[in-house]
Order: structure tokens, then C-alpha cells, then sequence
């Protein structure tokens, strides 16, 4: 009886375990495959765009992982990262981060996929896709001296001024360097000045009484930062012009302005660099 009672006992144990380990076999999660994300518009970008990281999550040939992802961004090269965007949820295995924006120049960007996993698939987290953001062009417009010509005598004053733009985007807060040439191979301080508001910048010149009658160039020069590119522009088509003052009035004085203009013409002054 007894012995009965024991194969019993050990039919039982068995149909258990069974039972146990096809419930484990039929719900045991499959490995999803995570790739690195594909960044549109390019791995390699200017600063001042934005960029989408977008994934294709895949696993076995007849399911199709579904569920939620994460994309993150790493600013220092993969130590650590940062959820970045809204919560994405799996379309056809697909999804596309929100637009993100770097906030500085360099080559430290580094984007991840995180998916949470479902019912069939575990949650895993992918590899890495680098970002390039490269500084940005940048150009100097508007270059201008007003008013222009000046006359020499006591205290004459010209503002120089001008613009400082990225594309159509005027720089704010950046630093520009004012010059003149006086006929000699190098170039002489006037002053330096920060871009305001659409990168407008602007100095009140008292011009020298050493200064003999003629033309001058004017250079504004923005050597660039850790973002942007640096430029520079020269008044080549409009220079400076410093006339004498004449004790007859300002016939006479516009008289050896046209003069003076119509020389510069005859001559073909170089551009200076």
C-alpha cells in the first residue's frame, strides 16, 4: 500500500514539474534586435539644425515586437545619457524621436534607443550612433561709414556699422574688431564692439586730424567662437573719404568729394586684405 502511495507521490511530482516547464517554454521572452538609430537629416550636421533619431525594432519572422521606446542623447561622449522627446510607442516595429536641437559645436553627441519590451520580447537597450555638429558659417553684411565723405577740420565724427549673420540669423553678443588702412601694409585699431539684436553693431569714429586727405578702407573682422566660423568684410566699393573743409562752403567741398571720387575710379585702387 504504501509503495503504491510512493508512485503515486512521484507521478504526481512529475506531471508538476511538467507542467511548470512548458509554461515556462510557451511565455519565455525572445531577444529583440535593438539597432543604433538612424539620424536624419545626417550624421554630420551644422549648429543651429536639429536632428530625429529614428529605429526599426525586430525579432522573430512572425511577431512583431510592439510597446514603448526611449531615445536618449549623450553630450559627453556616452558616459552618461539623457531621456530626450516624448515617450514613443511602437508602430509596425517603427519610431521616430522628437526633433532635438545640440546646443553647442563638437563631435560628444551620442544617440540610444531604450525599448521596454511586451509580451513576447524582453526590454533591451541598443547601441550608440554618433553626431557631428559642426561650426557654422558666418558673414559680415552691411558694412557702411555714415556720414561719408567727412570733412577733416576739427571734430568729425563717422559711424561705422554693420551686421554679423549666421544664414538669415543675426549673432547676438559677439565680438567684433573695427579697422582702418591708411595706405600701409598693416592695419590699424579703431575699436571693438559687441552684436546686439540681430547682430547689429555699430561705433562713432572720431576720425584723427593726422589723417591726410583721401580714401581709407574700413575692416570689421569676427574671429569666431567655439560655434561659429569667424568673417570678415572690408568697405571696398563705398572707402572712407576725408576731405578738407573749405572756408568757401559746401559747393566747393562737394566739388573735391566728385573729384576726389572720380580719381579713386581712374586710379583702380587694390582691395586691400
Amino acid at each position: 500500500m504504501q509503495k503504491t502511495k510512493l508512485l503515486v507521490f512521484i507521478a504526481i511530482s512529475l506531471l508538476i514539474i511538467g507542467t511548470t516547464s512548458m509554461t515556462h517554454a510557451v511565455y519565455a521572452l525572445h531577444n529583440p534586435t535593438v539597432p543604433a538609430p538612424e539620424l536624419n537629416p545626417s550624421v554630420i550636421i551644422t549648429y543651429g539644425e536639429s536632428v530625429t533619431a529614428s529605429i526599426k525594432i525586430s525579432g522573430t519572422k512572425h511577431i512583431t515586437p510592439t510597446g514603448k521606446v526611449d531615445f536618449q542623447v549623450s553630450t559627453d561622449s556616452g558616459k552618461t545619457y539623457t531621456k530626450f522627446g516624448a515617450t514613443k510607442t511602437l508602430s509596425s516595429g517603427f519610431a521616430t524621436s522628437d526633433s532635438y536641437t545640440p546646443a553647442a559645436a563638437g563631435s560628444n553627441y551620442r544617440f540610444r534607443a531604450v525599448y521596454y519590451g511586451d509580451s513576447n520580447y524582453k526590454g533591451e537597450t541598443g547601441p550608440s550612433r554618433s553626431l557631428t555638429v559642426k561650426k557654422a558659417s558666418t558673414a559680415i553684411k552691411n558694412l557702411n561709414c555714415y556720414p561719408n565723405p567727412i570733412g577733416k577740420t576739427g571734430h568729425a565724427t563717422t559711424k561705422i556699422s554693420g551686421n554679423l549673420y549666421s544664414g538669415s540669423t543675426g549673432i547676438v553678443g559677439a565680438t567684433i574688431a573695427i579697422f582702418y588702412i591708411d595706405g600701409g601694409p598693416c592695419w590699424t585699431p579703431i575699436a571693438t564692439v559687441t552684436t546686439s539684436v540681430d547682430g547689429y553693431f555699430e561705433f562713432d569714429w572720431d576720425v584723427p586730424d593726422t589723417l591726410e586727405n583721401g580714401f581709407y578702407y574700413i575692416k570689421a573682422k569676427f574671429e569666431g567662437n567655439d560655434n561659429y566660423c569667424g568673417a570678415s568684410a572690408i568697405t571696398c566699393k563705398y572707402p572712407l573719404l576725408v576731405v578738407p573743409e573749405y572756408v568757401l562752403g559746401g559747393l566747393l567741398s562737394l566739388f573735391a568729394c566728385f573729384a576726389a571720387f572720380i580719381a579713386h575710379k581712374k586710379m583702380g585702387l587694390n582691395r586691400p586684405k
